[in-house]
């Protein structure tokens, strides 16, 4: 498989693989239906983030790439403990995305769930 590549409705990445410049997956974490996160080494910081990618089957969906700005505003005004930092929002290019502060600590659904 290329580097990099999308499958479909996911990215492909494994570790080392750029998922844009300066910045490379780790492994991946999850996501739902419209996002998907990596695990990823940010070069300029020298710190582990989360990046937080568009789905590659919706990269032509206005509304897609418009939540993804609408999470990136918020982030932008919000200062909490428990909500990550928006460390960068790339939403054009090959792969819209979030880069975001990695906090230790369940799953926010693991939280919920309990």
């Amino acid at each position: 498989m290329a580097v990099g590549v999308e499958t479909g409705r996911r990215w492909a990445l494994v570790e080392g693989d750029p998922i844009v410049p300066g910045l490379d997956a780790v492994h991946p974490l999850g996501g739902g239906k419209a996002f998907q996160a990596y695990l990823a080494w940010d070069v300029r910081r020298h710190a582990l983030v989360v990046a937080k990618l568009l789905r590659p089957h919706l990269l032509g969906d206005e509304t897609a790439l418009a939540a993804l700005q609408r999470e990136a505003a918020a982030l932008d005004r919000l200062s909490h403990p428990v909500l990550p930092r928006l460390f960068d929002a790339r939403l054009e290019g090959e792969r819209p995305l979030l880069v975001l502060e990695l906090l230790d600590g369940p799953r926010l659904s693991t939280v919920v769930r309990r």
